[in-house]
């Protein structure tokens, strides 16, 4: 099934290549902020989906909440969303997306690793309240942040393909998310006992913590704050045919 995604995908893109009209032009991937925009929203959302998932199970499995407890729980790191990310937004816009966007990796970086090193199955939620807080700042100052700089990368007549792209990235790092941080529970723990467990939880939330600093790393490399419609190749101009006379 992997082997068929690659191919799907390679075949997708030799056919955008080809395409009069295609639906993604890859012209657009010359642009710097266009590329780092999808490459760290990739690795935002490897980090984010797949601790999540982690995180949720760690309250029920490891700790021994139940699903209600446990989502209020959570409600430390996703409620920040709420309040910064309008907040992170407005200030992308003003003074460019790359500070937020290293800024909040870095913060969702540290989060996930404190989180990591403080969990236990008797560890106190005052204890976790500190590191999820730090993770939903840190998403919240980034997600917004990339969104803008993707759509600021192409002219405006293709902001939606450019928000389009954007999104099928960031469900893709999802997925390996899942995927990935999955499998480091299972080679680090197991369901067996709770304290099993926790050894698997806390080495995937780890290996989440690195992912948003490979993200970090890649956003350091953005462009910065400059005018929308120098940010990307623009579009062939028709050719007119010249008449006689």
């Amino acid at each position: 099934m992997a082997l068929g995604g690659v191919v799907l995908m390679v075949a997708f893109v030799f056919w955008e290549h080809r395409a009069e009209h295609p639906v993604l032009p890859l012209r657009y991937f010359r642009a710097r902020g266009f590329t780092i925009s999808n490459a760290s929203a990739f690795f935002m959302h490897f980090s984010l989906i797949g601790s999540l998932f982690i995180i949720s199970q760690m309250f029920q499995i490891g700790m021994g909440a139940n699903a209600l407890d446990a989502g209020l729980r959570i409600l430390a790191w996703t409620a920040m969303v709420l309040v910064v990310a309008p907040i992170a937004g407005r200030f992308s816009d003003r003074f460019g997306a790359r500070p937020f966007i290293v800024g909040g990796l870095l913060l969702m970086a540290a989060g996930l690793a404190w989180l990591g090193a403080v969990a236990g199955a008797d560890t106190g939620y005052l204890v976790l309240l500190a590191p999820l807080a730090f993770g939903g700042i840190g998403i919240a100052m980034s997600l917004p942040s990339t969104i803008n700089l993707a759509l600021s990368s192409v002219p405006m007549e293709d902001m939606g393909v450019a928000s389009g792209a954007n999104n099928a990235m960031r469900e893709l790092g999802g997925v390996f998310g899942v995927a990935f941080l999955g499998a480091m529970f299972a080679a680090n723990g197991g369901y067996a006992t709770p304290a099993a467990a926790i050894d698997g939880f806390r080495a995937a939330l780890f290996l989440g913590g690195a992912m948003a600093l490979v993200g970090m790393i890649i956003a350091l490399f953005a462009p910065g704050r400059r005018p929308a419609e120098a940010a990307a190749p623009a579009a062939p101009e028709p050719k007119v045919a010249k008449t006689g006379g």
